[in-house]
């Protein structure tokens, strides 16, 4: 085993550092929130009971509801920006979700490194958890890989979001929600609604609309007047723009005190127009082709894109059933949650999930006013899952949890590209669409124990065994099945667009394929705790975690690299944990190392023909290891502060027949194999330093005014983008500053805010693609906004 001493304790030294020099994080620990004598206590359920974060021995972080509303917080790229070692962004296909250096690429095929719960159903799909926060209660990030309770393929860490509920005995209340946004014009309205129809039954309504306008500025080329008159005729508009709608509904009944039900059901859907990259680092090929002309080649939130799908000069149209350049989602998802306490204190707790979406999203993937690459792509699927969970007493030495879970789902993707080269004098290309089919069934039971050696030292030992099947069907046809390879383009759209110009279904070679994968692992954890006293403890532990194989969706994904086996990780973590004032202080050190074998990894290179080709594969050996720290205090009653800081070296030790990249910077692979040899590199999204700072004000005006503000300030070294390491994708570092300041009543009816997010307006690339030899394609996180928010409350 190899521990990188050396660089860890670097970290912890530079970790300290700058914690102790600047005291104050972006989100608040769950030991204080306000004043000293009116500290909240944030209940979490990251060991399936509910217990204050400080007592658990893992790292995690939790966010309250209130700092979500109050710094307008709406998706996970927002909270991930203010947590170290967490990296949330949007991409070509789907998010980039990284923690501690780790995480699954953009294939859709690959369940998530960082597993999503909400409401304690498990969301594998990245598309699930893509509708925006809303009445959100807390949201528990638990770091690192996670073995037994949250152990379905998160070999890097899980998100746990919990909703509020109205419980019975609650009063009635309500609040209507209203925010402007002045840079682009995106309005936001919530109204909830939630009180006690009965001692025993209480019920909770939550509705939301959200418009935006967009951010992207798509100044749009007349393509045939510049090539007919060689005058550059240019309009603006702006794209990215959000409608949003999402209805919830939750209740609780509760008859007894040791019986429990919670249920809830939620429908949203909402609607993106246009497509969101921009093209940068042109080429020389590209600038062969114009590119200057079409777009700036700058990451400055500007586009030059044919949003129409190929409907140009040339008098072809192509119709894949959406509106050009517009994504759309809609989904449904419900929960039943059970607990009975029978009167020997063991718990039964029952949980039922239930989740669809259906997506669909038309691109234009070249994003150039010419109509050359646009694709489709549709997703749809379906979830049921079931989970029992006995927990014994915790009022002696030995107590434990036994679970077991059950899930089936079925998965359907299609992606048809069309490529037309008729600008060129070239034919007409249509990729085939492959349509994939997958139906999972996973079933998993758990076993967690709890034992103490004296009431200071307590060993928690426990693993979980998981089968994960999946039945798959990949196809590859042209969108229109006419059984010949290719044929004239007269025959297809009535005229020939380019006479004697073929239309060509590819990849070429390739039938399709269907079989059955199945992945079966047993994951075991230990943990060491001791309680040094009533304010401190330190632990360690060490367990093993495995993220199931499954089928690559890539549309042009290599036929050799369609199936990728199981990642398997085993992670070392130790920490120690302090409450100091009287609680209204705390402090947190991690240390961690995590060595990774059969990295799921999916990659760009460019094949024979300079077009790019996707590979899903396992890459061999990786090693990520650092230290997390993070500082909060309660000043005053009106002033709190608080740092975080974390310190990651991430890199592939063995990653032979790795991709290469057009600048050649990669040593080629020894073996012969025509790549390239990334061992010894460091990996993609994993900044050596990251950090943030914060503070957060609540004054008293008058008896019946308060001020009320904040301040986070994020730092991030740089870090690659893409899978190639390529250094003309590089992050470069970066100082985020978030801000808000309001006034509100004393009595919490009322308040008014102005919230301003990416203050120094920094370009952050969030996701990357190499585009053909042309050009590279880049995803931008959100510029500089500034938004009026206005709360109202009424009752409870």
């Amino acid at each position: 085993m190899n521990i990188k001493f050396n660089k860890i304790s670097r970290g912890v030294a530079l970790a300290c550092g700058i914690s102790m020099a600047y005291m104050p994080s972006a989100t608040v620990s769950a030991q204080q929130q306000a004043a000293e004598d009116d500290i909240e206590i944030i209940q979490v359920r990251a060991t399936k009971r509910a217990e204050n974060a400080k007592d658990i021995p893992m790292a995690i972080n939790v966010t309250t509801g209130e700092a979500i509303e109050k710094q307008s917080i709406t998706h996970l790229e927002d909270l991930s920006a203010t947590i170290p070692n967490f990296i949330v962004g949007d991409s070509l296909t789907t998010n980039n979700v990284y923690m501690r250096g780790m995480g699954s690429g953009a294939d859709r095929g690959f369940e998530q490194s960082v597993s999503m719960y909400v409401n304690g159903v498990y969301m594998p799909r990245s598309r699930q958890t893509r509708a925006s926060f809303f009445d959100v209660g807390h949201i528990e990030v638990l770091r690192g890989a996670q073995s037994v309770l949250f152990g379905l393929n998160s070999t890097a860490g899980a998100v746990s979001i919990h909703n509020n509920v109205t419980n019975p005995g609650d009063d009635f209340h309500a609040s209507v929600l209203a925010e402007y946004e002045t840079e682009y014009e995106g309005t936001k309205a919530d109204v909830i609604v939630g009180g006690s129809l009965t001692d025993t039954f209480a019920v909770r309504v939550a509705l939301r609309e959200a418009d935006s306008d967009g951010w992207m500025k798509n100044v749009v080329t007349d393509v045939p007047t510049l090539l007919a008159t060689g005058e550059l005729n240019q309009q603006d508009s702006y794209v990215g723009g959000r409608d949003e709608s999402v209805q919830r509904i939750t209740a609780v009944f509760e008859p007894s005190s040791s019986f429990k039900l919670t249920a809830g059901y939620e429908t949203g859907e909402f609607t993106v127009d246009g497509s969101m990259g921009e093209i940068f680092n042109i080429k020389p090929t590209g600038e062969a082709f114009g590119y200057p002309l079409y777009d700036d080649g700058t990451l400055n939130w500007q586009q030059s894109s044919d949003t129409s799908l190929i409907n140009n000069a040339s008098g072809m149209t192509v119709n894949f059933n959406v509106n050009g350049g517009e994504t759309y989602q809609e989904s449904d998802n419900a929960f039943v949650q059970t607990s009975y306490t029978f009167g020997n204190g063991y718990e039964l707790q029952a949980n039922l999930g239930y989740s669809d979406f259906e997506y669909s999203a038309a691109v234009d993937v070249d994003t150039t006013s010419l109509p050359l690459w646009d694709a489709y792509n549709f997703e749809t699927y379906e979830q049921t899952s079931g989970e029992l969970v006995f927990l014994s007493p915790t009022d002696g030495r030995f107590s434990y949890i036994v679970g077991a879970y059950y899930q089936t789902s079925d998965f359907y993707t299609a992606q048809p590209n069309i490529v037309d080269l008729n600008w060129f004098g070239s034919a007409i290309v249509e990729r085939g669409d492959n349509p994939l089919t997958v139906d999972q069934t996973m079933m998993s039971v758990y076993f967690s124990a709890d034992y103490d050696i004296t009431d200071n030292l307590t060993v928690i030992a426990g693993a979980r065994w998981t089968d994960d099947e999946k039945d798959y069907d990949r196809q590859a046809y042209c969108q229109w099945d006419m059984g010949a390879g290719f044929m004239n383009t007269a025959d297809i759209f009535g005229s020939p667009v380019n006479p004697g110009g073929a239309f060509v279904c590819s990849p070429a070679g390739y039938d399709g394929n269907s079989d059955t994968i199945d992945s079966d692992n047993v994951m075991p954890e230990v943990t060491i705790k001791y309680q040094i006293n009533d304010d401190s403890s330190i632990y360690a532990k060490a367990g093993e975690s495995v993220k199931s194989g499954g089928i690559a969706t890539a549309g042009s994904i290599a036929p050799e690299s369609l199936v990728f086996d199981d990642e398997t990780v085993f992670a070392l973590e130790a920490g120690y944990k302090l409450s100091f004032m009287d609680d209204a202080g705390s402090f947190g050190i991690t240390v961690f190392q995590s060595e990774f074998d059969d990295l799921q990894v999916k990659t760009s290179i460019l094949n024979d023909m300079g077009a790019p080709v996707s590979i899903a594969s396992n890459v061999g050996e990786a090693t990520t290891a650092g230290v997390e720290m993070d500082v909060n205090m309660i000043l005053t009653d009106w002033l709190t502060i608080g740092a975080n800081v974390a310190y990651l070296d991430a890199e592939y030790d063995s990653f032979r027949n790795g991709p290469c990249n057009y600048n050649a910077n990669l040593p080629e692979d020894p073996n012969g194999q025509g790549g390239c040899d990334l061992s010894g590199e460091t990996m993609p999204y994993a900044p050596e330093v990251s950090g943030s700072v914060f503070a957060d004000l609540n004054f008293d005006l008058t008896s019946n005014l308060v001020l009320q503000g904040g301040v986070v300030v994020a730092y991030s070294d740089e870090y690659y983008t893409d899978g190639a390491l390529n250094e003309d994708l590089v992050q470069g570092s970066y100082t985020k500053v978030n801000a808000r300041l309001g006034i509100a009543s004393s009595e919490g009816t009322w308040e008014v805010n102005v919230i301003g997010n990416n203050l120094t307006e920094e370009e952050i690339l969030t996701g990357v693609q190499e585009f053909g030899g042309f050009a590279d394609l880049g995803y931008l996180a959100a510029p500089r906004t500034v938004t009026i928010q206005g709360v109202v409350r009424f009752g409870g």
